[in-house]
């Protein structure tokens, strides 16, 4: 069979041959996808954090004509906590920030930037389903506020979070937990306690 085809390859081609096997021996090893995980931030992180900030803000705040680096800056330097932020990681570079707050009744999601190479491929819509999954296990609602007119919105639409209230430069968006999925999994530990 081998001969054969290259008998055609050389007809095809006037000279020489190269062999294809019809099968491979050995299929070749599939590319190592990279995966995302998150780190601690630490201190030498905030100016990472703040450029990446700032780029995202300039966008979206300049199509609603209320940018102003000074105050944006400073808006940066009162709320950037390390022992909430998180740094994202995809494979062994840092390719975004979030910064989750929580409290017994509530947590809040202050902050999720992706560097914009990085945005569209379904990293932060997977790191907002596991802060919606941590919720959805401790029964507590998950808070937002995102610039009008960022993109995101339709993002966080479809993850079920809802606008609460807006002013003329946020949105405060808020995800519920489903309560009969929490009821349920009470009922199951007692049932299992007992």
């Amino acid at each position: 069979m081998v001969e054969k085809q290259a008998d055609v390859l050389r007809q095809e081609t006037g000279g020489e041959a190269t062999v294809i096997p019809e099968r491979w021996p050995i299929d070749p090893p599939a590319p190592a996808v990279p995966t995302t995980w998150l780190r601690q931030a630490d201190p030498p992180d905030r100016d990472f954090a703040a450029a990446l900030y700032l780029e995202s803000m300039r966008i979206h705040l300049t199509r609603l004509g209320k940018w102003d680096e000074r105050r944006v800056r400073r808006r940066f330097q009162k709320s950037f906590r390390t022992d909430q932020s998180r740094i994202i990681h995809l494979g062994d570079m840092g390719i975004g920030w979030l910064q989750v707050s929580e409290t017994a009744d509530c947590l809040h999601l202050h902050q999720i930037h992706i560097l914009e190479r990085f945005r569209n491929r379904g990293i932060g819509g997977n790191l907002i389903a596991g802060l919606l999954r941590r919720a959805q296990a401790t029964s507590r609602p998950v808070a937002l506020n995102v610039i009008r007119g960022n993109p995101a919105i339709s993002l966080y639409k479809r993850l079920g979070f809802r606008p609460a209230r807006e002013d003329a430069e946020k949105v405060l968006m808020r995800w519920e937990p489903d309560r009969r999925q929490s009821d349920r999994a009470s009922a199951s530990l007692s049932v299992t306690r007992g």
